[in-house]
Protein backbone atom coordinates (compact mmCIF):
# COMPACT_ATOMS: atom_id res chain seq x y z
CA UNK A 1 0.00 0.00 0.00
CA UNK A 2 2.71 2.70 0.52
CA UNK A 3 4.41 1.87 -2.18
CA UNK A 4 1.69 2.01 -4.61
CA UNK A 5 0.83 5.74 -2.82
CA UNK A 6 4.45 6.79 -3.18
CA UNK A 7 3.76 6.12 -6.88
CA UNK A 8 0.56 7.30 -7.58
CA UNK A 9 0.07 10.52 -5.47
CA UNK A 10 1.16 13.38 -4.74
CA UNK A 11 0.26 15.83 -2.30
CA UNK A 12 1.96 19.42 -1.51
CA UNK A 13 2.18 22.37 0.33
CA UNK A 14 3.84 25.82 0.75
CA UNK A 15 3.77 29.50 1.21
CA UNK A 16 4.23 31.97 -1.52
CA UNK A 17 4.89 36.20 -1.29
CA UNK A 18 2.65 37.93 -4.22
CA UNK A 19 3.17 41.11 -4.95
CA UNK A 20 0.58 43.09 -6.89
CA UNK A 21 -1.19 46.64 -6.86
CA UNK A 22 -4.93 47.17 -8.55
CA UNK A 23 -5.95 49.95 -9.58
CA UNK A 24 -9.89 50.89 -9.91
CA UNK A 25 -11.52 52.87 -12.70
CA UNK A 26 -13.53 56.09 -11.29
CA UNK A 27 -15.50 58.93 -12.48
CA UNK A 28 -13.64 61.80 -14.26
CA UNK A 29 -14.27 63.96 -11.02
CA UNK A 30 -12.53 61.80 -8.58
CA UNK A 31 -8.91 61.04 -8.63
CA UNK A 32 -7.66 57.36 -9.20
CA UNK A 33 -6.52 55.16 -6.25
CA UNK A 34 -4.62 52.11 -5.85
CA UNK A 35 -4.64 49.49 -3.58
CA UNK A 36 -2.06 47.27 -2.76
CA UNK A 37 -2.81 43.94 -2.67
CA UNK A 38 0.47 42.02 -1.97
CA UNK A 39 0.01 38.98 0.66
CA UNK A 40 1.41 35.96 1.38
CA UNK A 41 -0.64 32.47 0.40
CA UNK A 42 -0.98 29.18 1.64
CA UNK A 43 -1.52 26.78 -1.06
CA UNK A 44 -2.01 23.17 -0.54
CA UNK A 45 -3.10 20.45 -2.92
CA UNK A 46 -2.84 17.11 -3.93
CA UNK A 47 -2.93 14.80 -7.37
CA UNK A 48 -2.64 11.39 -8.93
CA UNK A 49 -0.27 9.65 -11.84
CA UNK A 50 -1.39 7.55 -14.11
CA UNK A 51 1.45 5.69 -15.83
CA UNK A 52 1.59 6.24 -19.23
CA UNK A 53 4.96 4.13 -20.25
CA UNK A 54 8.07 3.34 -17.80
CA UNK A 55 9.10 6.85 -17.80
CA UNK A 56 6.02 8.90 -19.08
CA UNK A 57 3.53 9.69 -16.14
CA UNK A 58 0.08 11.70 -16.85
CA UNK A 59 -0.17 13.47 -13.20
CA UNK A 60 -3.89 15.63 -12.52
CA UNK A 61 -2.85 17.78 -9.89
CA UNK A 62 -5.87 20.33 -7.72
CA UNK A 63 -4.48 22.85 -5.04
CA UNK A 64 -6.32 25.54 -3.28
CA UNK A 65 -5.00 28.23 -2.27
CA UNK A 66 -5.80 31.29 0.68
CA UNK A 67 -4.24 34.65 1.08
CA UNK A 68 -3.20 36.96 4.30
CA UNK A 69 -2.51 40.02 3.16
CA UNK A 70 -2.14 43.81 4.58
CA UNK A 71 -5.25 44.76 3.52
CA UNK A 72 -7.47 42.48 5.28
CA UNK A 73 -8.90 41.19 2.11
CA UNK A 74 -9.01 37.75 1.91
CA UNK A 75 -8.64 35.88 -1.38
CA UNK A 76 -9.09 32.23 -2.69
CA UNK A 77 -7.65 30.40 -5.74
CA UNK A 78 -8.56 27.14 -7.13
CA UNK A 79 -6.63 25.71 -9.39
CA UNK A 80 -6.02 22.62 -11.50
CA UNK A 81 -3.50 20.94 -13.68
CA UNK A 82 -2.66 17.98 -15.97
CA UNK A 83 1.11 17.61 -17.17
CA UNK A 84 3.04 14.87 -18.17
CA UNK A 85 5.98 13.76 -15.98
CA UNK A 86 9.38 12.62 -17.35
CA UNK A 87 11.59 10.36 -15.59
CA UNK A 88 14.71 9.57 -15.87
Amino acid sequence: LYEYIYQQFRFFGGLQYSFGIGVADFPPDQPPSASDFSGIWFKAGAGYGIPLTEVINLVGKGAYGVSFNRDYIGFQSFSFSLYLEFRG
